[in-house]
């Protein structure tokens, strides 16, 4: 299992409008998919940017390309039916001068011997966690339905409390009240049933369903003040644009702690300094983010 980093925020990813940030940069991707043991051309393979609409296939070549695109900071995703997921997430200078870009897909190692059987008390209840999980508990997920759910599967920690679960194509997920159909490639997913605590990792792609005004509103009102609106402009830094602040509980430098007490009164508010997105984030070689903030 990889390292937890901001996993939970894919609980809402099934459920919000997912906009992304773009900058200026415009930016032209060409690109070849290959069997990275043959060299064979894989066509019809996916390739979308993660948690947006843009998204193509490859030819009977296994070639793809983008074109004048505003750069978008997400990550790039190659799916291939028989293959292991491939995701590539290039900084802007990457891209600049760039020739064809060669993506090699492994193919997928053979399903592990525990299946749980697709019938059965233990499938049904898992499976009724993996959706509570996964698309959430809401009126909004209520109103969502994963069309291909028999392509599940469910695997037992021997000796443990743990199961994961997996699927051997991408998820298709209807969601009515958005006007999305979202295709879902999960990497992994986890739960512990003695804690309730659940990992997981996947990737998605959407496609539009109806009149982006008729859904207008819904999408709206679900995405604006939730936490992902909060990370979208966290990462971009424009959390005061976007209505968010941010900010650090000081020292109770009298009682020799820190003050937790909330709802705070407002003769409190000098409890609070305020904190800035570059205090906040960093980024690593890989232009990945993380939260790296100690304090309350």
């Amino acid at each position: 299992m990889r390292a937890l980093q901001i996993k939970w925020l894919y609980c809402y990813l099934l459920l919000l409008l997912f906009f992304y940030v773009p900058a200026y940069t415009q930016i032209s991707i060409n690109g070849i998919v290959v069997d990275a043991i043959t060299n064979a051309p894989v066509a019809n393979a996916s390739i979308y940017f993660n948690n947006t609409t843009i998204a193509t296939k490859t030819n009977q070549q296994g070639a793809f390309n983008f074109t004048s695109l505003n750069y978008i900071t997400s990550e790039l995703v190659i799916s291939g039916s028989g293959y292991e997921l491939l995701v590539f997430k290039p900084a802007a200078a990457q891209l600049k001068g760039q020739g064809k870009f060669v993506f090699k897909l492994q193919a997928k190692e053979p399903a592990l011997q525990n299946t749980i059987p697709l019938d059965g008390a233990i499938k049904k209840r898992w499976l009724e966690i993996f959706y509570s999980t996964v698309l959430g508990i809401s009126a909004e997920a209520a109103k969502c339905n994963i069309l291909n759910d028999t392509s599940i599967y469910f695997l037992s920690a021997p000796g443990s409390n743990i199961f994961f679960a997996y699927a051997d194509k991408p998820l298709v997920i209807d969601n009515a009240m958005l006007g999305y159909k979202i295709s879902f490639d999960l990497v992994e997913f986890s739960y512990d049933d003695a804690t309730a605590r659940s990992d997981f990792v996947g990737y998605c792609r959407y496609e539009e369903t109806g009149d982006t005004k008729k859904y207008g509103k819904n999408r709206k009102h679900c995405y604006f003040g939730s936490s992902l609106h909060f990370y979208r402009g966290l990462l971009a830094h424009q959390l005061p644009q976007q209505g968010f602040g941010t900010f650090l509980l000081k020292a109770d430098t009298a009682k020799g702690n820190t003050k937790t007490a909330l709802p705070v009164q407002e003769d409190d508010l000098d409890a609070f300094v305020p904190v800035t997105a570059q205090q906040l984030l960093y980024i690593d070689s890989n232009n990945n983010f993380s939260i790296r903030f100690k304090g309350k």
